[in-house]
Protein backbone atom coordinates (compact mmCIF):
# COMPACT_ATOMS: atom_id res chain seq x y z
CA UNK A 1 0.00 0.00 0.00
CA UNK A 2 3.12 2.28 0.58
CA UNK A 3 3.17 2.63 -3.82
CA UNK A 4 -0.35 5.35 -3.95
CA UNK A 5 1.16 6.82 -0.40
CA UNK A 6 4.22 7.73 -2.54
CA UNK A 7 2.78 8.69 -5.61
CA UNK A 8 0.28 11.06 -3.64
CA UNK A 9 -2.77 8.99 -4.96
CA UNK A 10 -3.63 8.07 -1.13
CA UNK A 11 -3.21 9.98 2.47
CA UNK A 12 -2.68 8.46 5.73
CA UNK A 13 -6.10 9.19 7.32
CA UNK A 14 -8.33 8.37 10.24
CA UNK A 15 -11.70 9.72 11.20
CA UNK A 16 -12.44 9.34 14.83
CA UNK A 17 -15.73 11.09 16.34
CA UNK A 18 -16.09 10.77 19.94
CA UNK A 19 -18.36 12.71 22.38
CA UNK A 20 -15.46 14.53 24.72
CA UNK A 21 -18.09 16.63 26.82
CA UNK A 22 -21.63 15.85 27.62
CA UNK A 23 -24.04 18.52 29.59
CA UNK A 24 -21.30 20.80 30.28
CA UNK A 25 -22.05 23.80 32.66
CA UNK A 26 -20.53 27.50 32.64
CA UNK A 27 -19.65 30.16 35.00
CA UNK A 28 -22.19 32.65 35.09
CA UNK A 29 -19.44 35.15 33.14
CA UNK A 30 -19.65 32.65 29.69
CA UNK A 31 -17.26 30.29 28.47
CA UNK A 32 -14.36 31.79 26.92
CA UNK A 33 -11.65 29.19 25.96
CA UNK A 34 -11.08 25.84 26.87
CA UNK A 35 -8.12 23.56 25.72
CA UNK A 36 -8.57 19.79 24.74
CA UNK A 37 -5.58 17.61 25.51
CA UNK A 38 -5.20 13.93 23.72
CA UNK A 39 -2.12 11.98 25.26
CA UNK A 40 -1.46 8.73 24.46
CA UNK A 41 1.81 6.75 23.24
CA UNK A 42 -0.03 4.78 20.07
CA UNK A 43 -1.74 7.81 18.99
CA UNK A 44 0.17 10.19 16.45
CA UNK A 45 -1.68 13.52 15.25
CA UNK A 46 -0.48 15.03 12.04
CA UNK A 47 -3.53 17.70 12.40
CA UNK A 48 -6.66 17.56 14.09
CA UNK A 49 -10.07 19.65 14.17
CA UNK A 50 -12.79 20.07 16.78
CA UNK A 51 -16.20 20.81 15.90
CA UNK A 52 -18.57 22.62 18.91
CA UNK A 53 -21.96 21.39 18.10
CA UNK A 54 -24.50 23.36 21.18
CA UNK A 55 -27.79 22.85 21.52
CA UNK A 56 -29.83 25.82 21.97
CA UNK A 57 -33.50 25.98 23.50
CA UNK A 58 -36.33 28.35 24.18
CA UNK A 59 -35.69 31.89 23.21
CA UNK A 60 -31.58 31.44 21.84
CA UNK A 61 -33.04 28.57 19.48
CA UNK A 62 -35.38 31.11 17.64
CA UNK A 63 -32.53 33.87 17.35
CA UNK A 64 -29.83 31.62 15.91
CA UNK A 65 -32.24 29.25 13.78
CA UNK A 66 -34.10 32.22 12.78
CA UNK A 67 -32.62 35.29 12.86
CA UNK A 68 -34.59 37.26 9.79
CA UNK A 69 -37.79 36.66 11.77
CA UNK A 70 -36.20 37.27 15.05
CA UNK A 71 -35.15 40.67 13.35
CA UNK A 72 -38.19 41.48 11.78
CA UNK A 73 -40.18 40.58 14.58
CA UNK A 74 -38.03 41.96 17.64
CA UNK A 75 -37.62 45.63 15.09
CA UNK A 76 -41.62 45.70 15.17
CA UNK A 77 -42.02 44.72 18.97
CA UNK A 78 -39.49 47.43 20.43
CA UNK A 79 -40.28 50.10 17.49
CA UNK A 80 -44.08 49.97 19.44
CA UNK A 81 -42.52 49.55 22.57
CA UNK A 82 -40.50 52.74 22.12
CA UNK A 83 -43.88 54.60 20.01
CA UNK A 84 -46.03 53.45 23.67
CA UNK A 85 -43.70 54.78 26.04
CA UNK A 86 -43.05 58.16 24.14
CA UNK A 87 -47.01 58.88 24.17
CA UNK A 88 -47.50 57.94 27.55
CA UNK A 89 -44.80 60.24 28.55
CA UNK A 90 -46.04 63.00 25.99
CA UNK A 91 -49.49 62.78 27.65
CA UNK A 92 -47.98 62.70 31.48
CA UNK A 93 -45.97 65.65 30.79
CA UNK A 94 -47.86 67.79 28.26
CA UNK A 95 -51.64 66.16 29.07
CA UNK A 96 -54.13 65.08 27.00
CA UNK A 97 -54.42 66.69 23.39
CA UNK A 98 -57.54 68.47 21.96
CA UNK A 99 -60.28 65.88 21.36
CA UNK A 100 -62.55 66.38 18.14
CA UNK A 101 -65.37 64.39 16.60
CA UNK A 102 -65.49 63.67 12.62
CA UNK A 103 -68.17 66.14 12.74
CA UNK A 104 -66.02 68.53 13.33
CA UNK A 105 -62.94 67.77 11.24
CA UNK A 106 -65.44 67.84 7.79
CA UNK A 107 -67.39 70.95 8.70
CA UNK A 108 -65.39 72.51 6.50
CA UNK A 109 -65.53 70.52 3.37
CA UNK A 110 -68.25 71.91 1.00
Amino acid sequence: WSIPLVLGLATEQQALRTTVVQLMTYPATGLHSTRVSLSDSRLQVYSGTIDITFVLGGFRYYLFHWYGTSLVLGTLLLSNAYLLLFRWLSRKVFGEGPHWTDDEVFDDAP
